[in-house]
């Protein structure tokens, strides 16, 4: 489980379009993955409430083949991501 924050946009109009994006560097030992998006707001120090979640993407399959191949980086996973809103 990996948590970003990104401030949602104040809507004075409710014909906009608010769209929320994600951009995840997926450093990922071999093996099978999922991946499970939910957007919530925070109600209370750790707990929170569910506004949306996208359907599962994989399963991803990730395969070295580690005789032959270097990975491009040291330990088993590494999730670098930012987020943000956008209004239209």
């Amino acid at each position: 489980s990996h948590h970003l924050n990104a401030t949602q946009p104040e809507i004075d109009d409710p014909n906009k379009i608010i769209v929320f994006s994600l951009s995840m560097k997926m450093l990922l030992e071999a093996g099978n993955y999922s991946i499970l998006i939910t957007l919530g707001k925070v109600t209370k120090p750790n707990s929170g409430e569910r506004i949306h979640q996208a359907p599962p993407i994989g399963p991803i399959e990730v395969v070295w083949d580690y005789e032959n191949e270097t990975a491009p980086f040291l330990g088993q996973v590494g999730l670098p991501a930012s987020c943000k809103f956008e209004t239209y």
